[in-house]
């Protein structure tokens, strides 16, 4: 069973769809491992990408479309969120922009629902240190993390993705 649920979720990042043997496999033990592949793919937040290649497969569809749903309904409300930060931001004189995996999903115009990440990435200079802090203070964030030399960690209550305000660029 943790054979072809580990299948499922290596072909699941390949956005293409896998091998016809795999397909049969998957169909008929999909309800044996189902609960498994749900628990790993949260565990490893890769349920957009196993929800679109069930979706694609036609595989509990019901089920994998609210899954996409959630995604694209959280992540709207994140994008939602970062466009007025980033307003807020440049209103203040502050250049900052997303950077990492939301931005990448952003550029390429990839389905909002595809990114299962819990944060987004933000560069800012590092002298704005303190005022950045002001200002998401001011937007009803809260920082469980400073940092001045790597980042600040915001959260703002009701919403489920972080942001990270980082001073440095990524590796």
């Amino acid at each position: 069973m943790a054979c072809l649920v580990n299948r499922i979720m290596c072909q699941s990042l390949n956005q293409v769809q896998p091998e016809d043997e795999i397909i049969s496999e998957i169909r008929n033990r999909y309800s044996e491992i189902k609960n498994q592949l749900i628990d790993n793919a949260k565990r490893n937040k890769m349920m957009p990408f196993i929800a679109k290649m069930l979706l694609d497969l036609g595989i509990d569809s019901t089920y994998w479309n609210d899954v996409l749903e959630e995604y694209r309904s959280r992540n709207s409300l994140a994008k939602a969120e970062l466009i007025a930060i980033l307003e807020s931001l440049r209103q203040n004189g502050i250049c900052a922009y997303p950077i990492e995996n939301f931005a990448s999903v952003l550029l390429t115009g990839t389905d909002l629902a595809m990114f299962a990440s819990g944060d987004i990435d933000v560069y800012v200079q590092s002298r704005e240190y303190k005022r950045v802090n002001i200002i998401m203070q001011e937007l009803g964030y809260f920082a469980e993390n400073m940092s001045e030399i790597r980042g600040d960690f915001y959260r703002k209550p009701g919403l489920e993705i972080g942001f990270n305000m980082m001073w440095t660029w990524q590796a």
